[in-house]
């Protein structure tokens, strides 16, 4: 997302997150829960969509999303329970915790500091996926098995190997490389 993988945003999502289920876990007026829970249930959406691309568009399963999905909803619940705590309902408490960022030094201090390092990782972060990719078996033996999935090597191998890969992660692409020496 504008150039900063997801899991980057994840991270400094839940650590701004972290700032403000603290401040309203030592607050008298539960200042800051407002925004986590906004926050956790951003995250439960953020979570669903990646969830539907990566079981209807991708056909995958990752064991990882599918435990950050599961920590979202905890957390969301968690939130939501604290928000109920103090009696003065989502809306109110959200309204308060943007007063606060918005009309006090200190909160327009964190919302400028958000905002340059939101730029920061936009321009300077590192491309790292952006490497050359692969373009094909070259002279290596390739074609298409009976359930069109394609493979390289020898028509009738003594070893398959069945390589699921990320060709703009420079993991897997180091990976492949390797692979394609062994073949």
């Amino acid at each position: 997302f504008l150039g900063v993988p997801n899991a980057v945003w994840a991270v400094g999502g839940l650590l701004v997150l972290l700032v403000f289920g603290f401040r309203g876990l030592f607050s008298k007026q539960g200042r800051g829960l407002g925004i986590l829970a906004t926050g956790t249930y951003l995250a439960v959406l953020a979570s669903a969509i990646l969830a539907f691309t990566s079981v209807f568009l991708i056909r995958s399963f990752c064991i990882l999303c599918t435990t950050l999905a599961g920590l979202n909803i905890i957390l969301a619940v968690l939130a939501s329970l604290a928000v109920r705590r103090f009696g003065r309902g989502f809306g109110a408490l959200f309204r308060s915790d943007l007063t606060f960022l918005f009309k006090r030094p200190a909160g327009l201090t964190m919302v400028g500091l958000a905002a340059i390092t939101t730029v920061a990782l936009m321009v300077y972060y590192p491309a790292y996926w952006k490497g050359p990719v692969h373009a094909g078996p070259g002279i290596l033996n390739h074609g298409f098995d009976a359930q069109k999935h394609a493979w390289i090597g020898a028509k009738q191998p003594l070893l398959t190997i069945d390589e699921y890969t990320d060709f703009q992660c420079p993991f897997c692409r180091i990976t492949h490389a390797m692979i394609r020496k062994v073949i």
